[in-house]
């Protein structure tokens, strides 16, 4: 008993000495544990997080998005090339259908009723009396209003005799005007008023079946 008196006077001695070495020395059974924490932080860092699976992912392709306009068939296409001034009429001359525009009048060189077809003739009224012709080349003037023409041809061989008519139209046999006075090898010209917004159809056929190349002159008078 003494000596547990004793043992407690040393160490409250100890105690009043230094107050932290004494409090350190008691068993606590509460203080035991005390350092760990509930969030896992004594273990040091923290594990990285797990894949979110309610993160966004990246947008996958938009069935929906517009894509690149495909070529638009309404769109305009770009203007066509307008023929050149200089380029001759259109038609072949073959027949009134394909008869060559000469409206503005103009020059027209290498002209040829050679292998043209022969369905004029210029037996009818008002017809020069060329009652044999050749093949022919035919032309056309269409005015806004009446409009006065003269026409030139001029042979490129001695042996073509031209003559020149203006019909209406290719199924009748009246002519307008026309000329057959010149011979083989010369020049034959024509004057003549075309009415307004009608074709008129000059016709150049070939005295006596002859046939060949020829230079066309067509001139509006002032």
């Amino acid at each position: 008993m003494r000596r547990e008196f004793w043992r407690m006077v040393a160490v409250a001695l100890m105690c009043s000495v230094g107050a932290a070495g004494c409090a350190g020395d008691v068993d606590d059974p509460s203080d035991v544990g005390t350092i760990e924490d509930s969030g896992g932080d004594a273990g040091g860092d923290v594990a990285p997080d797990a894949e979110d699976p309610d993160a966004e992912e990246p947008d996958a392709e938009d069935p929906d998005a517009e894509e690149p306009d495909a070529e638009d068939p309404d769109a305009e296409e770009p203007d066509a090339e307008e023929p050149d001034a200089d380029d001759p009429p259109s038609g072949d001359g073959t027949s009134c259908e394909q008869a060559i525009d000469v409206t503005e009048g103009g020059v027209l060189d290498a002209q040829t009723t050679v292998g043209g077809p022969e369905n004029q003739d210029a037996d009818g009224e008002g017809c020069p009396s060329g009652r044999v012709s050749g093949p022919e080349l035919i032309y056309v003037v269409n005015p806004a209003e009446a409009t006065s023409y003269r026409v030139r041809v001029e042979p490129n061989e001695v042996s073509f005799d031209p003559m020149i008519y203006v019909r209406s139209g290719c199924e009748t046999s009246v002519c307008l005007a026309g000329t057959v006075f010149s011979g083989p090898g010369d020049a034959e010209t024509l004057d003549f008023e075309a009415p307004g917004g009608e074709p008129s159809y000059i016709i150049v056929d070939g005295e006596l079946l002859s046939e060949g190349s020829f230079r066309l002159e067509v001139t509006i008078a002032e």
